[in-house]
């Protein structure tokens, strides 16, 4: 921050209340994110006047996403407006408001003038930690248990046993 921030823990030691000391640098942090430490996703909320900090549910973030391959006729202000905000160039970007516990959409199909169906693809920037087996933001495939179960075969009484193949 340009003109400075404190941070200070709350009662619940998983929250920090940080205050912006300029309103500027509190819009940067806000329309910049998704902020990130050590690659994991920090969940932001600005907090109304006596709003309870110990209260906010921290399930959805800010996303920029890039909308790609947007046929003719699609890439319009009006679209860009339903999506999210923002048109650029060969792509449009867009900010979206996402529940993190959800896995992320990589692709839409839209119908098309003549019934076609067509098909676009999101691109998420400044993207922390995400799982590739379920597409959820905020823990890796190494710790999936799809992974686990693929990894440890079981025999017909139920237990594990180690699988190679």
């Amino acid at each position: 921050p340009l003109q400075g921030a404190s941070l200070k823990p709350t009662e619940d030691s998983s929250l920090y209340l940080i205050h912006c000391y300029h309103v500027i640098d509190l819009r940067k942090v806000i329309l910049g994110g998704p902020c990130s430490f050590n690659n994991c996703i920090l969940l932001i909320h600005q907090l109304s006047r006596g709003e309870n900090p110990e209260l906010v549910e921290f399930y959805h973030a800010d996303f920029w996403v890039q909308v790609h391959d947007l046929h003719h006729g699609f890439a319009s202000e009006n679209l860009a407006r339903s999506l999210g905000s923002n048109y650029l160039g060969n792509f449009m970007c867009i900010r979206v408001h996402l529940n993190i516990c959800q896995s992320l959409m990589r692709k839409k199909r839209f119908v098309g003038k003549e019934k076609t169906f067509l098909k676009t693809l999101f691109s998420y920037e400044r993207l922390s930690l995400i799982c590739y087996i379920c597409g959820v933001v905020g823990h890796s495939e190494a710790n999936h248990i799809k992974l686990l179960e693929i990894l440890v075969g079981r025999d017909s009484g139920g237990d594990p046993k180690a699988s190679l193949t």
